[in-house]
């Protein structure tokens, strides 16, 4: 049969590989992109001969591709030569046995040709979703002048979680900077399009923050804080209004739990979203 039910149950073993990834590029994406975990397999000359790529993941035109947390590959790179110049490249190699069908990854220094000037030498290119194999997905180039192997430069696109491309569609920046106890911040839109203006302040402990508030009308937050050299627990409160385009900060108060009440700065706002 040409069709098949991937993610159902079958009675045996029946998922391929081919259709994992063909699933997966299908969400993340067709290409080859380094995603935002670990140290997003950054890279680094360690010696003159050895470059230390980090831990992190790559996605191969769906296939999946890590360097587990905490540890590093290190590559050999081949010395220069007095009075040349090379481009060596830093590659993910995926292939598959053709006998076995094993499929396997691994990093892989592609070395370039010597020369007076450098240019990036020929790689694996191709996709595995279309049986393509080997398959190489550049990493970095590693730019060697004579003998001097020099900082490697990044080749991969990163890919975006989903997280932040929702922020960014139900999120809209209306102001940003850095405000004061009192004052008027000016939006660049009608707050009145968003259900909720999204604040997000730095308070007087260096701490970031987050809230909501109404997209007109008075409005205000607060938060509690402890003071770790003395114990004491404060309520802090930021008094506010949105009239048309503007947020206008009236006051600023710290109540001590149990003591005094006194006016002192308690934040300052960094960034003004609407919040569908």
């Amino acid at each position: 049969m040409a069709i098949s039910l991937v993610t159902g149950f079958a009675g045996q073993a029946h998922v391929t590989p081919a259709q994992d990834g063909a699933g997966y590029a299908g969400i993340v994406g067709t290409g080859c992109y380094v995603t935002k975990t670990g140290r997003m397999l950054a890279a680094s000359m360690s010696t003159a001969n050895k470059c230390v790529v980090c831990d992190g993941d790559a996605w191969m035109y769906g296939r999946h591709v890590r360097i587990e947390a905490g540890t590093t590959e290190e590559l050999t790179v081949q010395s220069g030569s007095q009075g040349t110049k090379r481009n060596d490249l830093v590659v993910v190699r995926y292939a598959k046995d053709a006998s076995t069908g094993v499929e396997t990854a691994s990093l892989v220094v592609v070395k370039g040709t010597a020369g007076t000037t450098a240019t990036d030498p020929t790689y694996s290119d191709g996709s595995i979703l279309d049986g393509t194999s080997p398959v190489d997905m550049p990493l970095y180039r590693i730019p060697i002048d004579g003998i001097t192997a020099g900082t490697p430069v990044p080749l991969f696109s990163v890919l975006a979680p989903m997280s932040e491309l929702q922020d960014s569609i139900s999120r809209t920046l209306l102001w940003s900077g850095s405000s004061g106890k009192l004052g008027s911040l000016p939006l660049s839109a009608d707050p009145s399009r968003f259900s909720a203006l999204e604040l997000r302040y730095v308070d007087d402990d260096g701490l970031n923050r987050m809230a909501e508030v109404p997209p007109s009308g008075a409005c205000g937050f607060g938060f509690t804080t402890t003071r770790l050299d003395t114990g004491v627990t404060y309520v802090k409160f930021v008094q506010g209004s949105v009239d048309g385009r503007m947020l206008n900060l009236v006051g600023q108060r710290v109540c001590q739990i149990g003591g005094s009440v006194q006016d002192i700065q308690v934040a300052r706002i960094q960034a003004v979203y609407g919040a569908l």
